[in-house]
């Protein structure tokens, strides 16, 4: 949604932070990991990062 111009940064870190929220109230049993790997995700859209985009431009979001 981000990438389409329709929802703000600060309404996409929200979401995440929900996901979060919603993940650390409700794992139940997570056998397969699946859990552990949504969070890896959700935080890894939490942080800012440095990476490089193709072409060679610098991006931090």
């Amino acid at each position: 949604m981000k990438k389409k111009g329709i929802l703000p940064d600060s309404d996409e870190r929200q979401l995440y932070e929900l996901a979060l929220t919603i993940l650390d109230a409700d794992q139940g049993d997570d056998e397969n990991g699946v859990f552990d790997t949504a969070r890896i995700l959700i935080e890894g859209h939490l942080k800012p990062r440095d990476c490089v985009l193709s072409g060679g431009v610098r991006d931090v979001y």
